[in-house]
Formats: structure tokens, sequence, C-alpha cells
């Protein structure tokens, strides 16, 4: 939960924290719920979230394409880069690093191609 209040605290709008707030609960569950209340723009951008565990390339195309996911995403790419929150090091994490900062790439580059 505390991986979800951080990438929260980067958000300036109300939309965006609350997409933050829950983004890995549709990302881990795979979830494809709407939630009564919320209005479409969080629905769709949660919704998104929850095709995390397909095609990456196909998932990051589509966060791309909708800014609250993009958003959120990015915050959360760079909360996970954040070594001091890991536990231990290894070989893997760097490994894992090197995806994660050409995924944050790919997402903050505003070149036009989705």
């Amino acid at each position: 939960i505390y991986h979800c209040i951080s990438v929260a605290e980067q958000m300036s709008n109300e939309e965006d924290i609350v997409v933050a707030l829950l983004h890995d609960v549709y990302a881990k569950t795979e979830g494809s719920f709407v939630i009564k209340g919320f209005n479409d723009s969080i629905n769709d951008a949660l919704l998104l979230f929850s095709k995390a565990g397909g095609d990456r390339a196909e998932f990051l195309r589509a966060i791309k394409e909708n800014p609250i996911s993009r958003r959120v995403m990015i915050a959360d790419i760079k909360d996970n880069l954040d070594i001091n929150r890991r536990e231990f090091v290894n070989k893997d994490i760097f490994a894992q690093f090197d995806l994660l900062r050409k995924e944050l790439e790919y997402l903050e580059a505003d070149d036009g191609q989705v």
C-alpha cells in the first residue's frame, strides 16, 4: 500500500490520485470491474491497468494513449526505480531497472508514437 500512496503523492489532481491509489488493485487482480460513483475517466484509466499481465508492449501503448493512466504509470515506474525501496539489490534488480527505464523513456516521449 505504501507504493500506491507514494505514487498518489506525485499526482496533482483528484482523478489521478484515485487511479494512483487503485492502480495495483487492478494490475494484480486483473480486475475488470467498474466502480459506481467514479466517472468514466477514472474507470477507463483503471481498466487499462487490468491488462498489465498481458502483452507488455500492447499494455504500454494503451497506457500511453490515456492521459490519466500515462501520468500514473510514469509515477509508478519512477517509484519502482527508487533503489531505497528495495530490501536487497542483486543483478536481477538491475536488469529490471534497465527494462523500467526503457518503459519510462517510451511513456515520457512526446513523439506522437503510441
